[in-house]
C-alpha cells in the first residue's frame, strides 16, 4: 500500500485533467466524514452548511494536495496562498499519521508563512499544529455557538 502525493487545482485544466467527477466527489466526501469525525461538537446544520460552503465557494479556489493510495483519495490539504483551510482525511486513515504527512507536504511544497483557522475544541489539530511549530496569533469567541475558534500561523 504506497501513499502517493499530488497537486489538483479544480479550476486548471492541466492540473485537473486527471481529476474525474468519482475523485471531485470523494474530496467532498472525506471533508465530511473528517469534519464530523474532528468537529462533532457542532450541531448537524452548521456541519451541512459548512460541507455546502465547501462544495460551492471553498472547492472552486482552492488548491489541493492529495494523498491517493492507488487511485483512491484517502486524505487531502486544501489551501489558498497561505492559508491552509485545512486537512482532510478519510476515516479508514484516520490516526493513521496521514494529518501530519500532509501537513509536512504543504510546508515542504509553499515554503512560506502559513495560517489556519479551527475550533479550540478540535483538540487533535490544533495539537498537531502547535507539535510542527505552528503559534496561536488570535483567538476568537463566538458567543451565539459558545465555541473559540483559533488562528494559528507558522514560518
Amino acid at each position: 500500500m504506497e501513499l502517493e502525493f499530488e497537486e489538483i487545482d479544480l479550476q486548471s485544466p492541466e492540473l485537473s485533467a486527471e481529476v474525474s467527477p468519482a475523485d471531485h466527489q470523494r474530496l467532498l466526501e472525506i471533508f465530511d466524514e473528517s469534519n464530523r469525525r474532528l468537529n462533532h461538537f457542532l450541531q448537524h446544520k452548521v456541519l451541512s452548511y459548512q460541507k455546502e460552503e465547501m462544495a460551492i465557494t471553498i472547492f472552486p479556489i482552492a488548491s489541493f494536495i492529495v494523498a491517493r493510495v492507488g487511485r483512491q483519495i484517502v486524505g487531502y490539504a486544501a489551501y489558498f496562498g497561505n492559508y491552509l483551510i485545512g486537512i482532510f482525511v478519510s476515516d479508514s486513515f484516520s490516526h493513521s499519521g496521514m494529518e501530519l504527512r500532509l501537513l509536512e507536504k504543504v510546508k515542504q511544497d509553499l515554503d512560506e508563512e502559513l495560517e489556519t483557522i479551527l475550533f479550540m475544541k478540535n483538540s487533535m489539530m490544533l495539537e498537531l499544529y502547535l507539535e510542527e511549530g505552528f503559534n496561536i496569533s488570535a483567538c476568537r469567541s463566538c458567543w451565539r455557538r459558545n465555541e473559540i475558534t483559533v488562528t494559528l500561523t507558522h514560518g
